[in-house]
């Protein structure tokens, strides 16, 4: 994917990393370093994902007028980005924090 997700302000994109964990960052990043993110849906306002490499998991972010929410079937701790949001996150605003 060689575009940025208009939707995504840069407040949100800076939600990346302080809605994650160190560890599920680094291993969201790891993710992204080997393209491991498949879009599967597209619109305006949302944008839905397969994520991982053995282990799949569906991510989706939705932006609202509440601001940005997302899920991901791995069923982690919803109120922080799990490795499968992070490396959608930094896939979609192509961010690649080193």
């Amino acid at each position: 994917m060689n575009r940025k997700v208009d939707f995504l302000s840069q407040e949100e994109v800076k939600a990346i990393i302080k809605l994650s964990t160190p560890l599920n960052f680094r291993l969201g990043k790891e993710i992204f370093d080997k393209g491991g993110i498949e879009i599967i849906e597209y619109t305006d306002n949302k944008i839905i994902a397969d994520i991982g490499d053995s282990q799949r998991r569906k991510v989706e972010f939705l932006s609202t007028s509440n601001g940005l929410q997302w899920s991901c079937t791995c069923k982690r701790n919803q109120k922080k980005f799990c490795k499968h949001a992070v490396a959608l996150g930094l896939e979609i605003t192509k961010s690649g924090v080193q």
